[in-house]
């Protein structure tokens, strides 16, 4: 099974062991798709036996956690989710995973590459992608005048040559 992280366990909440989640997805709302998750990197699973978002955290209530005093040690783990389960989901259309992009090549709409992306940061107007040119880094936005096509399959994505020329930075 390949998991992905899907938010983590930020406080309890109440005294019936209600857990409050932070989702490390777009919206809160792609956690009413899911039936299970997996706490930790031991990926031990958990039914949800309800769940509500309020104010874009998530709140669920687990099998097997009846009060606050086990919800408590959980504050601090990870949650994951088979990345099969919620693909279709909560992914759509030029909507990637951030572990999908990394590692891919970048390249111009001629063939010309220009590097390998190592890190994408969130930042709320723009995704910003780093790329390693084995000369330096260079940082673009992952915006649509700049990004043409994005192939998770072959692990490429294409810019226009020259928007990335004039919103690229230099990492030297």
């Amino acid at each position: 099974m390949e998991f992905i992280e899907i938010g983590q366990i930020v406080s309890s909440h109440g005294i019936k062991g209600e857990v409050k989640v932070k989702p490390l997805t777009d919206f809160a709302d792609n956690f009413k798709n899911l039936r299970v998750v997996y706490l930790g990197s031991n990926k031990e699973s958990k039914k949800i036996l309800s769940l509500r978002v309020a104010m874009n955290f998530a709140y669920l209530m687990l099998e097997n956690v009846v009060d606050r005093n086990t919800s408590d040690k959980l504050r601090g783990i990870n949650l994951f989710a088979e990345k099969k389960q919620i693909a279709e989901k909560v992914i759509g259309k030029n909507n990637y995973y951030i572990n999908d992009i990394i590692g891919c090549s970048v390249i111009t709409e001629n063939g010309d590459v220009l590097g390998r992306v190592t890190d994408l940061d969130q930042f709320g107007s723009a995704d910003i992608i780093t790329i390693d040119t084995g000369k330096g880094e260079n940082l673009f936005p992952f915006i649509d005048t700049v990004v043409l096509k994005v192939d998770i399959v072959n692990k490429q994505i294409t810019v226009n040559k020259y928007r990335f020329k004039e919103v690229c930075t230099n990492e030297n």
